[in-house]
């Protein structure tokens, strides 16, 4: 039987090397996804990919997000 590889929560850091919770995360995309003000700029972060959004978490909060694959 095939089994699909599962992924487990990352670990993510500030830019100076503390640890980040899962859950500091989750706030901050749930904050970004309830902005319904199109004149707002950070209104269509919603519409990134997760790419994008880490490299907006790396620049605009200074989080370094990782996601590791078993």
């Amino acid at each position: 039987m095939l089994t699909r590889k599962s992924y487990f929560k990352g670990h993510s850091y500030t830019a100076d090397g503390k640890k980040v919770s899962d859950d500091y995360i989750k706030q901050l995309l749930v904050d970004l996804l309830s902005i319904d003000d199109p004149l707002n700029s950070e209104f269509f972060y919603k519409t990134l990919g997760s790419k994008k959004l880490a490299a907006i978490f790396r620049h605009k909060y200074k989080l370094i997000t990782k996601r590791f694959i078993d």
